[in-house]
């Protein structure tokens, strides 16, 4: 009996040690569970906050992208002692006298703008700038009526000159911008102004535009040009500028910077002009049509004509006179490389004879002739700089 009470003592005490062993295993499970909840939500937590954190750097980025894209504004004056020297007076000649307006610049190679109505119907013109410096006009590139612009070329050029960055933007209505001219032949002043409106292809503004400042720049309040000044009607602040988006810029300034593959080197532009010179003393017509471009941007006192005109010219020409000498004086042969084209400048003697009373006539003239890369005359034009 006694030896069954002990079994029995032995089994419900290894029953009682099973049953807090269980206990314990069941806490510490849960302890284990609970351990590895917090860890979990740690991780989640520390690969959330790195989320977090990689935007906040991408957000930082950004941030510091746009900050160096923002440039502190500058003081008007400082604006107008940068861009004040690529705006230039404008001189032109017709059969009513003489007119001003006003052109600036916009490419390093001499490319300028200004009105159309600004040369309308002009023999001749020239560019000062605000050192007095004058300059010819080599070429013109484009115009147009209607939009009242003309694009054209300064030249010839021994270096490059300042020029006006174009905007990619046009202001709102309400914003500040000012102009650059020459009213009434006072060179390089300011006037400042906001945007009133926009009407068609023109800027509505109140900056003032008075005579003389007709083809000047047009800028924003960081110095870019937006237009080109037109008109003021000088009633309730009334004055308009050509929209530059009208124009078609980037085509011109892109090919002002692209050099040739079929390059022109100084012999062959002075043989080209001495080719020329023996067709027109030889009264060969037909050579001199085929010398020519079809369109003729300058032609003497003439601008935008085609070849037939110049040729008709010629002939009006030689009925009167005939030409006894054409010399190129090497010496003072200088050229240069520009817009699709090369820009080649001398002094020649020239004798002729009037055929009237057969009476001898002798220069020296200063000539600026423009030839396309393919070898054709698109401009040439010259001043007597002696006569005997």
């Amino acid at each position: 009996m006694k030896k069954i009470l002990l079994v029995l003592n032995i089994i419900l005490l290894i029953s009682c040690n099973q049953k807090e062993f269980n206990k314990e295993k069941e806490n510490l499970i849960l302890k284990l569970d609970e351990k590895e909840l917090i860890i979990r939500d740690q991780i989640v937590s520390i690969e959330e906050k790195k989320s977090e954190i990689k935007l906040l750097n991408q957000e930082l980025k950004l941030l510091k992208e746009s900050f160096s894209k923002i440039k502190p504004k500058k003081e008007l004056y400082n604006l107008y002692n940068e861009v004040k020297s690529s705006v230039y007076l404008i001189y032109t000649e017709n059969e009513k006298g003489t007119s001003q307006g006003s052109a600036f610049v916009v490419s390093k190679e001499g490319m300028a703008i200004s009105n159309y109505h600004v040369f309308k119907n002009a023999s001749s013109a020239i560019a000062i700038n605000g050192k007095g410096n004058e300059f010819l006009i080599s070429e013109i590139i484009e115009k147009n009526e209607e939009k009242d612009y003309i694009i054209f070329k300064l030249g010839p050029l021994t270096n490059s000159i300042p020029f006006l960055k174009i905007s990619e933007n046009i202001p709102n209505i309400g914003e500040d911008v000012f102009a650059v001219g020459n009213p009434n032949g006072l060179r390089q002043t300011l006037s400042k102004g906001i945007i009133s409106s926009y009407r068609k292809h023109l800027i509505q503004t109140t900056t003032e535009i008075t005579h003389g400042s007709s083809g000047g720049p047009l800028f924003n309040d960081n110095g870019e040009v937006i237009g080109i000044t037109s008109s003021g009607m000088g009633e309730a602040n009334l004055n308009f500028a050509v929209n530059i988006n009208n124009l078609n810029l980037p085509k011109y300034l892109e090919k002002d910077k692209q050099s040739f593959n079929n390059r022109l080197n100084e012999r062959d532009l002075i043989k080209i002009m001495n080719n020329y010179y023996n067709k027109l003393k030889n009264e060969d017509m037909y050579s001199l049509f085929e010398i020519y471009e079809k369109e003729l941007s300058r032609f003497h006192g003439l601008y935008s004509i085609n070849k037939s005109r110049a040729i008709k010219d010629h002939k009006d020409y030689l009925s009167k006179y005939e030409i006894s000498l054409i010399n190129i004086l090497p010496q003072s042969v200088r050229t240069f490389e520009g817009n699709e084209s090369y820009t080649i400048q001398y002094k020649m003697e020239y004798n002729i004879i009037r055929r009237k009373n057969n009476k001898p006539y002798n220069y020296i003239l200063n000539t600026v002739c423009v030839i396309s890369k393919e070898g054709k005359i698109k401009s040439i034009y010259d001043d007597i700089t002696q006569k005997n």
